[in-house]
């Protein structure tokens, strides 16, 4: 029985599997997350050569879920609670230290906690920023130098400055 649910909650919802079976849905759920906890609580770091790094919000409050994945497969890696350096060093001192060398690359967001991870563990890393987090901070950056020349243009080439956000010559 505890098997057929299981294949059933990969394709429906617990609630759904609850109702079709007549039990209740805390059963379901519980007989769920043991499957999901014996079959993915091992970490399995085998033939890892490129990283992504990034963070889940699990409720309003700050509160966040650090995943790690496999790049090339798209398989979830590992996971631990937060988004903190202390966050992803419990999964670094794991992997044996052949496959932290051996790690090309890890894509992250410019998040620090994550890059000093990283640069630490992962010593022959080369760490790609995802282009969202780029573009947002050269955006900043474009704005600081608009506003700054904003600030010191005459009277006359303010009027051109002003509301062209991308005006660049």
């Amino acid at each position: 029985m505890a098997q057929y649910i299981v294949h059933l909650c990969a394709i429906m919802t617990v609630e759904d599997v609850a109702e079709h079976l007549g039990l209740e849905w805390k059963t379901v759920k519980e007989i769920d997350k043991a499957y999901l906890k014996e079959a993915f609580s091992e970490t399995n770091y085998e033939n890892l050569h490129i990283l992504a790094i990034d963070e889940i919000a699990i409720r309003k409050g700050h509160s966040y879920l650090t995943v790690v994945i496999d790049w090339e497969t798209g398989r979830i890696v590992w996971m631990g609670e937060g988004r903190s350096k202390a966050t992803i060093d419990k999964f670094f001192p794991q992997m044996p230290e052949n496959v932290r060398c051996a790690i090309a690359a890890a894509a992250m967001d410019m998040w620090q906690p994550y890059i000093k991870a990283v640069s630490q563990w992962c010593p022959n890393a080369v760490i790609i920023f995802e282009g969202f987090h780029v573009i947002s901070a050269f955006n900043r950056v474009i704005d600081q130098v608009r506003n700054e020349e904003y600030r010191q243009a005459e009277k006359k080439d303010k009027v051109v400055l002003k509301g062209l956000k991308y005006l660049l010559y």
